[in-house]
């Protein structure tokens, strides 16, 4: 009997310690394969709405647990941060890619000299920066971080268009 239960224990230990070993396996294979930035909206004088994607790959072999996403949208030239934000977490399928979507108010009045410049450069780039917390316990910290410069200057043109009037009065002042 008392064996028996030596044995059992054992093997419960083992296949904890092998599933464990997995996971973190498993967490240890998460990339980002894509990050996107898809609309500009809700266009007024002083700010604006845009949303987009981060792709998440879990390439292991077990579901993983994502704690939160935290980024940054930096614009390049004036090194101004644009906005920041956090997306919550979820499981991520093993094989499969997931989409983590984010929608951010910018709250953002360039002055007349940046409108020009930003309308008269060919292109106008931004930098999403941020990291996934895979894991953040005490027992093991596991982050992934990404940056993508993406051109922004549609939406720029967007934002400037709207709000022409208001930029050039400014100017005036």
């Amino acid at each position: 009997m008392k064996k028996t239960l030596i044995s059992v224990s054992i093997i419960i230990i083992s296949i904890l310690l092998i599933l464990t070993g997995m996971y973190v396996y498993s967490a240890k294979q998460i990339e980002i394969s894509d990050v996107e930035i898809k609309t500009l909206k809700e266009i007024s004088m002083t700010d604006f709405t845009f949303s987009g994607d981060i792709l998440v790959y879990n390439g292991g072999i077990l579901p993983v647990y994502i704690d939160s996403v935290s980024y940054n949208l930096i614009l390049d030239d004036s090194k101004e941060q644009l906005t920041s934000g956090t997306i919550e977490g979820g499981w991520l399928s093993p094989g499969k890619t997931t989409s983590l979507s984010f929608l951010n108010k910018v709250n953002w009045v360039p002055t007349a000299e940046m409108t020009a410049q930003l309308i008269l450069q060919d292109t106008t780039y931004a930098t999403l920066s941020g990291t996934v917390y895979v894991t953040n316990s005490k027992l093991m910290k596991i982050k992934v971080p990404f940056e993508k410069k993406v051109d922004i200057k549609d939406y720029v043109e967007q934002f400037v268009a709207k709000n022409l009037e208001t930029i050039l009065q400014k100017a005036g002042e």
